[in-house]
This record gives C-alpha cells, sequence and structure tokens, in this order.
C-alpha cells in the first residue's frame, strides 16, 4: 500500500523540518532526498506514496 512522507520520516526518526533542511543543504528535490536515503520511490500523483524501488 505504500507510506506517506510523513510515515516513512516517522520510520527513519525524523521530522518533516529536518528533510526540508537537508534537501536545501544538498541542492536536491525532496523526493530524489528520499530515495537516496531510503531506497524508496514515491508513486505518481500529487500526494504520492513512497514504496521500497526494485534495485
Amino acid at each position: 500500500m505504500g507510506l506517506t512522507k510523513s510515515e516513512l520520516c516517522d520510520r527513519l526518526g525524523l521530522m518533516i523540518y529536518q528533510v526540508e533542511k537537508a534537501v536545501k543543504e544538498q541542492g536536491m528535490m525532496g523526493n530524489d532526498y528520499l530515495l537516496k536515503v531510503t531506497g524508496w520511490k514515491p508513486s505518481q500523483g500529487k500526494r504520492p506514496r513512497y514504496f521500497p524501488s526494485k534495485h
């Protein structure tokens, strides 16, 4: 079923503002940063859900 961004961050022990801060510091897009640190890809759409990538 996938996880929301909030649920994924909860699993990591991160607050949304911490992710946003890291995104700005690294000059990345939010979804790219979450893929980098979690290996989970977002679905398409306005409110994506995140799923483990199949690499």
